[in-house]
């Protein structure tokens, strides 16, 4: 019995998890589902659509004139489900088949050869804790999106942990997905899961079917997969009988005998599942034949999946022993550096790539840097792709180097594709230039390790950080040639461009040329230059702070933590979604793939923005290459650039504080039912939650860019040096917070008493603090500490911290 508000549908764990691990459970008569509606809310446009729903009708209790009344009707008709259920048990255990095997109680048992199989990863991982992962120690279950309703209003997403529920009664799916998508970890999965509901799956690749004949296919998977199992005795079986095909775009049936094979598994089997490389959708005879198919694709792991992998990596060997003030300090820093790592796509957010990134965390030592630096899980990668096809140790520095020149090219030449021609044109000028081993044929290779991807026009390649590892890598090859340097330069200066800022970390990256890392310092003096850096005084924010009984007050809420953490993620996946759409492609051109901005201060803003990301990589991955005194510059650097942002911000709402207030009562004014007091005071509070939400972003921004606990001396520098002002502090509290879990007692007490006159800051304080608690654990004598410290109110007394999920 599921307790069904608004609360439920929106919480992933509830939703996502525990509903969807009930219906996989159906199917054998082991359970029902009861939704039993508790707040109006809309079930009905979920899958809970296809229960019996309680009290009657569905109607919600609270809708009910009489609470009394609706309990004990739903109390009612749950006993009658379960009447229901008990007798659907007692004739299961009886049934039987023609063949007079009781349906429920044939055991099958699944050969060991092919169960070590579906246990197989792609990779073999390991980690401090356990010696050999199996797939099912990690996998999580990918989100799909519905592609014959891709395009409608509302977009329809699917956890794919929900097919093995949908496929114990008839149905037909095709889920296709782009290359490392974990296509094949998906149809191991679902096999296993279908083994558990007393389905009879059998999972068969693509590339092996040669024939119509299904008899013969059977057969052979029987033999392979299952002990003692006959094809007689399968066809003999009532239960489920559901067929599974990896790799269905390699089958190897013409468009004659396909429609065959098509007839014969709909005859043979009950569900059908089907998994593909996304290119069948261009391949018209296979595609033709799956159009009654549901068709779902693959999406990369957005937030919520990939908190979920972190979260299994880093419990590991100890699930139900880990202290969770452990566990979520350590999926916090890999959240970080995976989330560095992808950049906008930079790197698809793949599983395959996902779990790397894990493994080579795990593997590194606090003093080995390069290891775990953002460059060297790039290259991982790379290499990865090389070994994967087999590329000869000897031939690996070559195709590095034709992978340069091939970047440079395309950089150079602001080319979309590399075309026939252009192709056979720079294989000519390599040529000449390198010595090139005789049968070496480095686009076939490249193409087959889905380094570079064919498209009709031509070549390009297949990933972004490739492409930027190699650009940049060209250049710091080339650091002589004067032409380079002078690319550099234009790189740090037009930074606000994602392909250029992406490029500089891989050139940082390359070279510990100290001419680089000065180029940065001195560009980044030239964003929002003529303007002093923020230091949110009194001073600065007096014509603001008159507005500031317009923010609510904060209140200390007894909230969970792991529930917290779910809702920031889904928002972030919604922002995500929206901002990007569900487009998967990992291709990259070399023209620039961001948009002209005409205007400077728009292009300053994202200067600033971008630098602060470049910088605090730098300091990350170089502190201990570097000087102390080069770190403090870099560091000085990374705080001031932003907070010259912010100064020029607050200086134009406050001189444009009218007509901004204008725009805002306008905008407000559409609502009919406000009174002009209510529409001057609407506007005036978007206006301060304009000013409070973007001093909020840059010093989050600042502290999530650069912070690192061996850093925090560096930071503690720059605070003496700048004591004066409160934006420093507040970054420096922040940061102390986010990278070390512990709560700065001195600093946060100094600071609060110091803003006592300063009622803006003195709140952003709060928030940064409160923050904190939602999503940390933290102690009760820390919280009460910090309750009576910041004057906080408190809702609950209790403050329950918990990281069990409610379910309503």
């Amino acid at each position: 019995v599921f307790l069904i508000s608004a609360d439920f549908l929106d919480s992933w764990y509830c939703f996502h998890v525990e509903l969807n691990h009930a219906l996989s459970r159906i199917a054998n008569a082991e359970i029902t589902v009861i939704p039993l509606i508790v707040r109006p809310c809309q079930w009905q446009m979920t899958n809970l659509k296809n229960f019996v729903a309680v009290p009657k009708d569905g109607v919600a209790i609270t809708s009910w004139q009489n609470a009394d009344e609706a309990y004990s009707d739903a109390v009612g008709r749950i006993e009658e489900s379960a009447k229901k259920l008990r007798e659907l048990r007692r004739t299961s255990a009886v049934e039987t088949t023609k063949g007079g095997c009781a349906t429920r109680s044939c055991s099958l048992s699944v050969a060991d050869k092919f169960a070590a199989f579906l246990q197989e990863t792609e990779i073999t991982f390991s980690s401090k804790f356990k010696d050999h992962v199996s797939l099912a120690d990690i996998y999580v279950f990918p989100d799909l999106v519905d592609e014959k309703k891709e395009y409608e209003e509302f977009e329809t997403y699917v956890d794919s942990s929900s097919l093995t529920a949908e496929l114990q009664s008839n149905c037909e799916f095709l889920v296709h997905g782009a290359e490392q998508s974990g296509k094949t970890a998906l149809s191991k999965v679902i096999f296993n899961e279908l083994i558990e509901t007393g389905s009879i799956p059998l999972w068969v690749n693509g590339q092996d079917i040669g024939s119509s004949d299904v008899k013969k296919l059977v057969r052979r998977a029987l033999r392979e997969q299952y002990d003692g199992v006959s094809d007689d005795a399968f066809g003999a079986f009532g239960i489920n009988k559901i067929l599974i095909i990896d790799d269905f775009n390699l089958v190897k049936l013409n468009a004659k005998y396909l429609p065959n094979l098509m007839r014969n598994l709909r005859d043979t089997f009950d569900s059908l599942l089907f998994i593909s490389d996304s290119s069948i959708k261009y391949d018209e005879d296979r595609y033709s034949e799956l159009f009654d198919f549901e068709q779902l694709r693959i999406l990369p792991f957005g937030n919520i999946k990939r908190n979920e992998l972190i979260d299994k990596w880093n419990s590991l060997g100890r699930e139900e022993t880990i202290p969770l003030d452990e566990l979520y300090a350590a999926n916090d820093s890999a959240t970080r550096y995976l989330n560095t790592l992808i950049r906008r796509n930079v790197l698809p957010p793949k599983p395959v790539y996902v779990l790397t990134t894990l493994s080579l965390l795990d593997a590194s030592k606090p003093t080995d840097l390069s290891l775990s630096s953002y460059g060297h899980c790039y290259q991982v990668f790379i290499q990865q792709a090389f070994y994967r096809v087999g590329v000869a140790n000897k031939d690996i520095d070559s195709y590095i180097n034709y992978l340069s020149e091939l970047a440079f090219y395309i950089y150079d030449q602001e080319l979309q594709l590399v075309g026939p021609e252009t192709l056979e044109k720079f294989e000519a000028l390599y040529r000449e230039k390198y010595v090139v081993r005789q049968g070496l044929s480095f686009c076939k290779g490249l193409l087959h390790s889905g380094i570079l991807h064919q498209h009709t026009g031509g070549l390009a390649f297949g990933y972004k950080y490739i492409y930027y590892f190699y650009v940049a890598k060209y250049f710091t090859d080339h650091l002589d040639v004067r032409e380079c340097k002078a690319a550099i330069e234009k790189l740090c200066w037009d930074i606000h461009s994602e392909r250029n800022a992406s490029i500089l970390v891989f050139v940082v990256h390359h070279s510990k040329d100290p001419m680089i890392i000065t180029e940065i310092l001195d560009r980044s003096a030239l964003v929002f230059e003529g303007f002093d850096e923020s230091t949110l005084v009194q001073e600065e924010v007096i014509a603001i702070e008159a507005q500031v009984a317009q923010i609510p007050e904060i209140v200390l809420e007894a909230r969970q933590i792991e529930e917290e953490r779910g809702k920031r993620l889904k928002l972030r996946d919604d922002k995500e979604r929206i901002e990007n759409g569900n487009d998967d492609s990992d291709e990259i051109h070399g023209k620039s793939e961001d948009p002209e901005i005409q205007s400077e201060i728009l292009a300053d803003i994202s200067r600033s923005y971008r630098m602060v990301e470049v910088i605090g990589q730098v300091l990350r991955n170089r502190y201990g290459s570097l000087p102390k005194s080069q770190l403090f510059d870099l560091a000085e650097a990374a705080y001031a650039t932003p907070l010259r942002f912010l100064r020029w911000f607050i200086d134009f709402m406050v001189s444009q504080e009218r007509e901004i207030l204008s725009i805002a009562e306008h905008f407000v004014s559409q609502d009919d039912a406000l009174s002009n007091k209510q529409v001057e005071k609407r506007a005036r509070s978007m206006y301060l939650s304009m000013c409070y939400s973007t001093a909020l972003a840059v010093i989050i921004k600042i502290a999530n860019s650069v912070g690192s606990e061996p850093l925090i001396p560096i930071f503690d520098q720059l605070l003496e040096k700048h004591h004066a002002s409160p934006v420093m502090q507040l970054i420096g509290v922040a940061i102390k917070l986010e990278f070390t879990k512990k709560i700065p007692k001195k600093e946060i007490k100094d600071l609060n008493h110091s803003l006592e006159g300063n009622p803006l800051v003195q709140r952003l304080l709060h928030e940064i603090v409160v923050r904190h608690l939602y999503l940390n654990p933290v102690s009760f004598g820390d919280r009460g500490w910090i309750a009576s410290t910041l004057k906080l109110k408190i809702r609950d007394q209790r403050l329950i911290q918990s990281k069990k999920q409610k379910r309503v």
